[in-house]
Order: C-alpha cells, then sequence, then structure tokens
C-alpha cells in the first residue's frame, strides 16, 4: 500500500527484490544462477516467517476477546466482527499464496525437469526457452498472463472488500517497467509488461524468485489489514525465548583446492543485537548478524581426515548482560583426485583440436577449474571442466589443472601426427567410387581424401581434406603419351584428353591439405599417391 509504513522484515525483503530486480538485468552465469537460489531461499524464509506472524496475529486477536469472555466481559460486535473478517482475510490470502505456488511448482518441473532427489537441487535451473513459452507464449496467452489477471483481481478485491478501514488503493502487483528507474534509459526494456519483463529470457532460478517475490507482497497486503482490524504488530511482540548458535556448513567434504565455507549464525538472532564470534579461537567477520567463515585447505593431503571445529557467538543482551552460545563439529578433508576423459584419450593429435573433460569428484560443485599446457595451448569450454587441446608439437604434453588457485593435479599425453588419408577415383558428383580393376568409361572424375576410420571418430571436425594438386598422364601401348596438372581434385577429363578403347590414365597426387576446426590449414602426406584406371 503506498506510504504505509514498512516493518523491519518487509525493509528486507524489499531490498531482495531491488537485488532480484538488478540479477535479472544481468546476463545469466553459473554464479548469478546461485545468487537467483539464494535470494529465492531467503525469500522463502521470510515468506514463512511472515505467515507465522499472520496466523500468530489473529491468534492474538482472538485470545484478547477469549479473555475479555471468561472474565465475565462481553466482546464487542465490532471486535467480533474483525475477527471473522480477519480469518476471511487469512483464507483469502492461503488461496492467493497457494495459486502462485502452483505457478512456481510448475515452472519447477516442467521447465526445470523438477528436483535432482539426490542433491535437493533443480535439475535444470539455467533453463530459459522453456520459461517463456510456458509464461509467456504467443498473443499473450501465456500462463503469466493468466497469473497476471488473478494477482490484479486479488489486489482489487482487497481494497473494495477493506476499504472501510481507511486504507489507501494497493500498488499493483504486476507493473509494467514503464516506471522502473532502472530501465528509464533502456528503450527495449522500457515498454516491457510484467509477464515479459519477470519472465522473458529469465532462468528457472529467477522465474520462481520472482514468483516467491510476489508471495511476500501479497502477505505484505495481508498484515497492513490486520492492524486496521485490530490484530497486534507482530513484528515488534514476539520474543524469542530459546536462542541456539548455528553453523552451517557448504560443504563437509572438501579437498585440496578448495576451501572451507560456512555461515555462523543465531538461530533467533534480532536485528537489535551486535554479535562478536570466534571460529577455533580465532575471530569472525559478522556481516548483518551472519559470520563468515572461511579457512583455506592446504594441498598435498592425502587419504581423508576429520577436521574438528569450535564456534561461539557472544552478545549483550537488552539487559545489559554478556550471553555466550556455542556450538561444534567436524569436517572432512579428502583427497582430490583428478579424474580425465576424452574421446582420443591418450595419444593426442598434432594441431588438432583434442576435446577433454575434467573432474574432481571430492571438490563437487566447488570445483572451478583453469587449465596450463606444455608445448600447446588449452581453450575452456562453455561447462566447467571441459577443456580443448591443441598440441603444438611432436612427442610429450603436459595438462595441468588448478582450482581455486590451487592445483589440483596434472596428466601426461603422448602427441602424434595425424594419421594419413587415403585417395580414390569418384564420379563427379562426389557420392560414387570408381572401380580400379576393370575399364570404365571416361567422365569427369575427381580425386578425394577420406580420413583414416579411428581419426575419423575421435575427431570427425579435424577431418576436412581438399586435394591441391593431381598430375594426369595418358597411357597408350604401355607408354606416356601425355599428360595434364590439376590445382584441385576435380578434373574435365574428356575434354582434356582424347582416349581410346584399352587406354589408360594414370593420377598422380601431388598435394593434400586439411583444414583444422580451429581455422588453420596444414599440408599432408598420403599413403598413396598414385591411382591407375583403364578405357572402357
Amino acid at each position: 500500500m503506498a506510504g504505509a509504513k514498512e516493518t523491519p522484515r518487509q525493509k528486507m525483503v524489499g531490498m531482495m527484490y531491488l537485488v532480484l530486480t538488478a540479477l535479472l538485468a544481468l546476463q545469466v552465469s553459473s554464479s548469478i544462477i546461485d545468487k537467483f537460489l539464494f535470494l529465492n531461499s531467503s525469500l522463502e524464509i521470510a515468506n514463512s516467517k511472515a505467515e507465522a506472524s499472520s496466523e500468530a496475529s489473529i491468534a492474538a486477536l482472538e485470545k484478547t476477546i477469549k479473555d475479555q469472555e471468561e472474565k465475565g466481559g462481553k466482546a464487542s460486535p465490532v471486535a467480533l466482527k474483525n475477527l471473522d473478517r480477519a480469518k476471511e482475510l487469512r483464507k483469502k490470502t492461503k488461496a492467493m499464496l497457494a495459486r502462485i505456488e502452483s505457478f512456481r511448482q510448475k515452472i519447477v518441473k516442467e521447465a526445470g525437469d523438477g528436483v535432482d532427489p539426490k542433491t535437493g537441487q533443480i535439475k535444470n535451473a539455467k533453463e530459459e526457452t522453456k520459461v517463456e513459452i510456458m509464461m509467456i507464449a504467443t498473443n499473450k496467452k501465456g500462463q503469466g498472463y493468466t497469473l497476471k489477471k488473478e494477482l490484479d483481481d486479488f489486489v482489487t478485491r482487497l481494497y473494495n472488500d477493506y476499504k472501510d478501514l481507511g486504507i489507501q488503493p494497493f500498488d499493483p502487483l504486476t507493473p509494467t517497467n514503464e516506471k522502473n528507474p532502472l530501465y528509464k534509459t533502456d528503450p527495449i526494456n522500457r515498454g516491457k509488461d510484467w509477464v515479459n519483463a519477470s519472465f522473458g529470457q529469465t532462468p528457472v532460478a529467477a522465474a520462481i524468485a520472482v514468483l516467491e517475490q510476489k508471495k511476500s507482497e501479497v502477505i505484505r497486503y495481508e498484515q497492513e489489514i490486520l492492524k486496521r482490524l485490530g490484530a497486534v504488530d507482530v513484528d515488534n511482540a514476539v520474543k524469542f525465548d530459546k536462542i541456539v548458535a548455528m553453523v552451517s556448513a557448504e560443504s563437509s567434504v572438501l579437498a585440496p583446492g578448495d576451501e572451507f565455507r560456512a555461515k555462523m549464525f543465531l538461530a533467533a538472532s534480532a536485528s537489535n543485537i551486535k554479535s562478536t564470534m570466534t571460529f577455533n579461537g580465532g575471530p569472525v567477520t559478522v556481516r548483518d548478524g551472519v559470520g563468515e567463515v572461511k579457512i583455506p585447505i592446504a594441498a598435498g593431503v592425502k587419504g581423508s581426515s576429520e577436521v574438528p571445529w569450535k564456534a561461539v557467538i557472544s552478545f549483550v543482551d537488552q539487559k545489559g548482560e554478556n550471553q555466550t552460545y556455542e556450538t561444534s563439529g567436524k569436517y572432512t578433508v579428502v583427497e582430490g583426485v583428478l579424474q580425465i576423459s576424452s574421446g582420443t584419450l591418450n595419444p593426442l593429435y598434432i594441431n588438432c583440436a583434442n576435446p577433454l573433460v575434467t573432474s574432481v569428484p571430492a571438490l563437487g560443485a566447488s570445483y572451478n577449474p583453469s587449465f596450463d599446457v606444455s608445448q600447446g595451448r588449452a581453450i575452456p569450454g562453455s561447462q566447467k571442466g571441459e577443456v580443448t587441446v591443441v598440441p603444438a608439437n611432436l612427442g610429450k604434453l603436459t595438462l595441468g589443472v588448478s582450482s581455486g588457485g590451487n592445483k589440483i593435479g596434472s596428466k601426461e599425453f603422448d602427441v602424434i601426427p595425424t594419421p594419413p588419408p587415403t585417395v580414390a577415383l569418384f564420379n563427379s558428383a562426389g557420392d560414387k567410387e570408381i572401380p580400379l580393376d576393370k575399364p570404365v568409361p571416361l567422365g569427369n572424375f575427381q580425386i578425394l581424401a577420406q580420413p583414416e576410420p579411428n581419426f575419423y571418430k575421435a575427431l570427425p571436425k579435424e577431418c576436412s581434406y581438399r586435394v591441391t594438386g593431381v598430375i594426369v598422364t595418358h597411357i597408350r601401348g604401355g607408354a606416356g603419351i601425355g599428360e595434364r596438372s590439376y590445382s584441385s581434385g576435380s578434373m574435365n577429363l574428356p575434354k582434356d584428353f582424347d582416349v581410346r578403347k584399352g587406354d589408360a590414365l594414370s593420377f598422380k597426387i601431388t598435394g593434400v591439405q586439411r583444414a583444422s576446426s580451429l581455422g588453420g590449414i596444414e599440408d599432408i602426406k598420403i599413403k598413396q599417391s598414385v591411382v591407375t584406371i583403364a578405357i572402357k
């Protein structure tokens, strides 16, 4: 509602929405996807607490009326009516929240391929196209427009049903980008409606975060009305009676090259509490009540080992008394084993793009590799762990792999020449090979170079050949009576040679080149350089 005073929780949710909006304007990367998922998780937690506050406020209102009646008094008709209206409001809000959640689950299932039961993570959190097809479609027939109408209708009904309480009209839940300062100078995005702005070119992780943020606004509108109905301000009324020190580790199994990462916090911390934290006796940086723990793991670990830790959180409560809470645990450091797989395995081919896939299972999602190569170059792939190695010299090549600036390991490869292709005589279309064991009619033939089968199977993109020189000799009675040179494998023989039955043509291939998939050209030696046919 415009002009309404926001609680600390609502301010926090508003700040997360600004961050979410800013992230939507960035190019999607794995790092940004992780931030979308973090925002979504934070919003889910905030919304869960906000819903609990709404339930508690209604329960408090109901208890007040009950206490009055138990003391012999009589609740006023206005109070009883407000309680009924508050319960009806909670019912409407829950229905709207359930409706939004159904869209979130559908996006996760149909666009994100569901949740991996082993990791608990969305299988395809980066998918964008399926989100657009589902929520936008064409001619405004996407499901996003269905949701937009339902959200708009919900806001209208809220105001109409409770405007007698003196509330101002609520801001729309589905605003366009026209008044968004983020797109003030952006002529393309400035004109987008809410559906296109929220779900166009938007990954699954961002789409569900957008919808979770809409849930927070729905709850905020509900709580504004609850206050008008006499519900207590639960944000100020809730008092914590138990405080537990917690450490949330990103991973408890680590390898050299990684670092132990965790979040330390009070499970019931308050914004007005200034905490000091230590981890294994050392100070911890605290931001917004959350301690950030980073412990580098030394290289050279063999086998596995457990490392115990102890976390201490201290603060001064509202009475001026010191409070200290402790918790402990352990993490496991395991040896990082570098694994490399490829289509060629070992050896690699010189001057070719040899694709490799590297992994360190012990590092899991924290594996962030960089590569160095002796006697060649390494080209990182589009997926984490992928690398293309291009050897520059024959002999040996060593591929080194690091993660997070720490050396993980290396592997040595043999580097060999590309196997020579074979040449054969084909018809003018190049789709039918000419037999050499029997006489054939003279035609417009061409010489083609064909890759060695195993090389083609391993690196098909490196098997692009062209013939650059052919000398054709006309033979009659066992002696050469003329010849002609060609700069390619295509030849107009009937025009250039006057042959008779029993004559022969000898084709000597003088040049073959291979085009690398990376753009280079090199001369190639061939197995046999002469092809002879008898003329029918």
